[in-house]
């Protein structure tokens, strides 16, 4: 789905991510079933939003979930750094039913030290925030 939306968004100003190897990155994560990224341009040309969706497998313990999400924020940080100045917003839903997000929430990562920002059930990140993202996996915090 990402790749169609990046053919036909391929003609506007500015070049648009291509996402499909984050994409592909993520789909390889433990308890992952499929991520699909939307890219929008609200207001100037590449003034890029990404909009990320990951069905993972139904009933994960928040520690899971909140694995699969610290992994899809910092592949996002290594595939995607200097291509969202609009920011990105990540949705994880489970295959049949929905994922408890916001209890996973509290075992991520920090930006700034403080917990990522939800919004309904979709953790969203500015650019900068999304760049700030400290991963407990990256300082050595066990799982």
């Amino acid at each position: 789905m990402a790749s169609v939306v990046a053919g036909l968004l391929g003609g506007c100003a500015g070049s648009e991510p291509d996402v499909t190897a984050g994409d592909q990155a993520i789909v390889e994560l433990d308890h992952v079933i499929e991520a699909s990224t939307d890219v929008t341009q609200p207001g100037a040309p590449r003034n890029w939003h990404l909009f990320t969706q990951v069905i993972v497998e139904d009933d994960l313990a928040p520690e899971e979930l909140a694995q699969v999400a610290d992994a899809t924020i910092t592949i996002a940080q290594d595939e995607w750094p200097e291509q969202v100045p609009g920011g990105m917003s990540f949705y994880f839903v489970g295959e049949q039913r929905g994922a408890d997000i916001q209890a996973a929430v509290p075992l991520m990562g920090t930006v700034d030290g403080e917990p990522v920002r939800m919004s309904g059930n979709e953790i969203v990140f500015t650019s900068e925030e999304l760049a700030a993202y400290e991963s407990p996996a990256a300082s050595g915090a066990s799982s």
